[in-house]
């Protein structure tokens, strides 16, 4: 079994993080003002469910090999 699709998903989802990233600091027009802790706490979930679907990822190229 190739590496190539495991390593086309990691750069997918990293991109995925990255552009939510830049939607969720870099808006600035909001209708709510969001704390600090807010956003960190929406960063905090958009990379932790990243890292959750790439572990899950790789368990499953691993069990396939």
């Amino acid at each position: 079994m190739s590496v190539t699709p495991f390593i086309i998903a990691v750069f997918v989802l990293v991109f995925v993080a990255f552009v939510l990233t830049f939607r969720i600091g870099l808006n600035p027009e909001e209708a709510t003002q969001r704390s600090f802790g807010h956003r960190s706490r929406n960063l905090l979930y958009i990379y932790g469910i990243v890292t959750l679907i790439l572990l899950i990822a790789l368990s499953v190229y691993l069990y396939n090999l």
